[in-house]
């Protein structure tokens, strides 16, 4: 265990599985908060604890958090703290009193992910082991050895966004001959291009971003098409960005066969070499959608390990369907892609990525239902053209929220994502792209933004498998169909996605809404068949679509034994 000499003292505030239940390998996370002359508000109802000058020191998780008593406490040279489970209290070995928690500890409570050791600043994150006693982080990357607690994952990949564009000729490139909807090649310019990246550049000077070409704009000689190719390849250089390709307009499994896009991958790399030179070769593929087939391809002859797979909770929208995935990266299994690789024998390996961050609270909508639109997150589309630019840029930086403050604090990294195509200029004014970078970058100046190619890569070195847990608590915006008097709570790991819904006023933890086993087999449509369904459901499915009432909201209680005993292995706290 590492030692600390010279540790300054701080009051502790933590997240944990139930205050009256703390179980080995429960995350804790202490935040210094220096209350000085100020005193402590004990819950507010967005769930946070803050000082009464409105700084945040913790997050809880869950209906009506019993209070705390937060008490200095200063760990000296070769202490840990000890979790008392009978008085509910943190303290030293030495029998210091640092936290106590008050009030009514019957309340169900939250749980929160194991996210058990990191490589992060050494108050920051800590896990309680088996013996009862809390051992700090991981102060280096040694540290987490075989001999380690199998919680210890290590992490440094913090807060981190990919942001992505597409050039194209049409609308949506089905095939190398085939397309549907508009011809975008006067839109595409030497102008708009720049004018795109200097945005980037105003709002996030630092940013390295992903460049997507179709098919027929990597190869038309018309237009702007070659004087474009160059740019971005200069941008290469300059920049750092990627340079890659997109194939299917994003809809590549629902209107061609995997075999076809494969060898449009294998040509469509070439193409980009010849055109950035020196060998060049992208980390990642930006696709919408790819089939388990076609990212095994990927990995095992084109070694690129990194693609943007699925559009998460999308549904009833646009050409295509996969609904019952993560948000987050994930090693995809052989059988199908929205489904994590449940063993070595099953693994894929690239690193597959969503395409745009949502609105949690919204993701759950099916499709335009009640004159929503479930896509609704940090997409331009869905917020600045559709709301304007007031209320679509609050929205933008809620969704952002819902992972760079919350989820943070609860899985010790985050992820927002977003594509932002060429073709969306000038409608929407390339000002309201710097002023959403410009704003996340001063509200979490630690965030790193980076191409989809070199996060990807990041992520896979950090999970040799899929050993992540994440977990999000969202309370919505009040903005279109993100409703402000809910909260939602949802869960990803290897075994399932759990989604639980509940009213602000209902003490419980609310109702089931989601509960998609990943532990199933799973297949994707046979190949030769072109439907636009590439979805993961089972058990239960959030867009409440399919029919006799399968899809119901139900209470935790009310779903089989077999599924409650998979949900409580995974997340004990949640067990009544």
């Amino acid at each position: 265990m590492p030692k600390f000499n010279s540790i300054s003292t701080f009051t502790l505030l933590f997240l944990f599985e139930g205050v009256s239940s703390l179980n080995a390998g429960s995350l804790l996370t202490l935040i210094p908060c220096d209350f000085g002359d100020s005193s402590l508000v004990a819950y507010l109802p967005d769930g946070t604890l803050r000082s009464s000058d409105g700084r945040q020191c913790a997050t809880f998780v869950g209906a009506s958090p019993a209070q705390l008593v937060m008490q200095p406490c200063k760990l000296g040279a070769n202490q840990t703290w000890i979790y008392n489970a009978i008085k509910s209290t943190i303290e030293q070995t030495t029998g210091a009193l640092c936290l106590n928690s008050q009030g009514d500890t019957s309340t169900p409570q939250r749980p929160i992910s194991t996210w058990p050791c990191t490589d992060l600043n050494w108050n920051s994150y800590f896990w309680v082991r088996s013996d009862g006693k809390i051992q700090a982080n991981c102060s280096e990357p040694s540290s987490c050895g075989s001999s380690a607690p199998a919680y210890c994952v290590g992490s440094r990949l913090g807060r981190t966004l990919t942001l992505a564009t597409v050039v194209r000729y049409w609308t949506v490139e089905t095939t190398r001959s085939e397309h549907l909807l508009d011809n975008e090649s006067s839109i595409h310019t030497v102008e708009n291009c720049k004018a795109y990246r200097n945005a980037v550049t105003a709002g996030w000077p630092q940013a390295t971003i992903t460049w997507a070409f179709s098919w027929v704009a990597l190869h038309a000689s018309d237009g702007e098409y070659p004087a474009i190719r160059e740019l971005v390849a200069s941008y290469v250089t300059t920049y750092g960005d990627e340079m890659t390709f997109i194939p299917g307009g994003y809809f590549a499994p629902m209107y061609n066969n995997q075999t076809q896009t494969n060898e449009d991958i294998h040509d469509a790399l070439a193409v980009i070499t010849g055109v950035v030179g020196k060998g060049y070769r992208p980390k990642a593929i930006l696709a919408g959608y790819l089939g388990a087939q076609t990212l095994s391809y990927l990995s095992s002859v084109e070694d690129i390990h990194v693609a943007q797979a699925t559009i998460f909770s999308q549904y009833n929208i646009d050409f295509g369907d996969g609904d019952g995935g993560s948000p987050y990266p994930y090693y995809p299994s052989t059988q199908h892609y929205l489904k994590p690789a449940q063993g070595a024998g099953d693994l894929v390996d690239v690193v597959s990525m969503d395409g745009w961050t949502v609105d949690f609270m919204n993701a759950r909508r099916n499709g335009f239902a009640e004159g929503f639109n479930s896509r609704m997150g940090v997409g331009p589309i869905e917020t600045i053209r559709n709301l304007g630019p007031a209320r679509g840029f609050a929205e933008q930086m809620h969704a952002t929220s819902q992972h760079f403050d919350t989820g943070y604090l609860l899985n010790g990294e985050a992820f927002v994502t977003s594509i932002w195509e060429i073709s969306l200029m000038p409608a929407i004014n390339s000002s309201y792209l710097t002023q959403w970078l410009a704003s996340v970058k001063a509200q979490w100046p630690d965030a790193q933004a980076m191409t989809h190619g070199d996060f990807g890569l990041q992520w896979r070195a950090q999970h040799a498998s899929n050993d992540y847990n994440f977990s999000w608590v969202v309370i919505g915006s009040g903005i279109a169909g993100s409703d402000a008097d809910k909260e939602l709570t949802l869960f990803t790991n290897k075994a399932f996605r759990l989604a639980l819904l509940r009213s602000l006023s209902d003490p419980g933890v609310g109702l089931v809404i989601d509960f998609t086993r990943y532990d199933l087999p799973a297949a994707e449509p046979p190949a030769g068949i072109l439907t636009r369904s590439w979805n993961l459901m089972n058990e239960i499915n959030w867009k409440q679509d399919r029919k006799g009432g399968v899809d119901a909201p139900r209470a935790l209680k009310a779903l089989s034994q077999e599924d409650q005993t998979i949900i409580y292995a995974v997340l004990p706290g949640l067990r009544p």
